[in-house]
C-alpha cells in the first residue's frame, strides 16, 4: 500500500523557494521508517510495509510535518496513482484493494498529467471524469495513439 501525501497549498511561482520549501518537507518526511518517493513538487508517496494500517501512516506523517507548519492531505491506495486521487478527496481516503476503477471513477480528468492536446480531445468526447475515460467505447481511445495504453490504465485506477 501507498500513501500520498499532497500539500494543497504548495506554489511553485518562485522556483527557487518552492525547491527550498520542498526540501524542508521532504526532509522532515525523511526520518520515517518508510521509502519516500518524492513525486513532484507538492505530492510525495510512503510504501508502507504489508499489512500496516494506512491511518497509523497519515499521523506519522503528521507527526512529522507538524514543525514545518503546513497543511497536508493524505490518502492511499494500491499504486502512487490512486493515492494520489485518495489526496483529493474531503477526508483522508483509503481505497480499498481491487475497488481501484470505481474508487477513481469520479476522479476529475484534470488529475492526469496529460498534455492540453489530449485533454481537449477528451473533453471535446465528453470525458470529464476518469469513469467517462473508462466508458469510452475501444474505437475512440484508439485515436490517442500511443497515449491510449496509459490513459486506459489511468481509468481503472492501474
Amino acid at each position: 500500500m501507498i500513501v500520498g501525501v499532497r500539500l494543497p497549498c504548495f506554489r511553485l511561482g518562485d522556483a527557487p523557494r518552492a525547491a527550498r520549501a520542498w526540501r524542508c518537507v521532504l526532509d522532515a518526511l525523511a526520518p520515517l521508517p518508510a521509502p519516500i518517493d518524492a513525486g513532484r513538487p507538492g505530492m510525495a508517496f510512503v510504501t508502507i510495509p504489508r499489512g500496516d494500517r494506512p491511518d497509523r501512516w497519515f499521523t506519522r506523517v503528521r507527526d512529522r510535518l507538524a514543525p514545518v507548519g503546513v497543511p497536508v492531505r493524505c490518502g492511499a491506495g494500491a499504486s502512487r496513482f490512486v493515492a494520489a486521487v485518495a489526496t483529493h478527496r474531503a477526508v483522508d481516503a483509503v481505497c480499498p484493494l481491487g475497488r481501484e476503477a470505481a474508487f477513481v471513477a469520479d476522479a476529475p480528468l484534470e488529475l492526469l498529467c496529460i498534455g492540453d492536446d489530449v485533454a481537449l480531445r477528451l473533453r471535446l468526447l465528453g470525458v470529464r471524469t476518469l469513469g467517462d475515460l473508462a466508458a469510452l467505447p475501444p474505437m475512440y481511445l484508439r485515436r490517442f495513439r500511443g497515449e491510449a495504453p496509459l490513459l486506459d490504465e489511468l481509468a481503472y485506477g492501474l
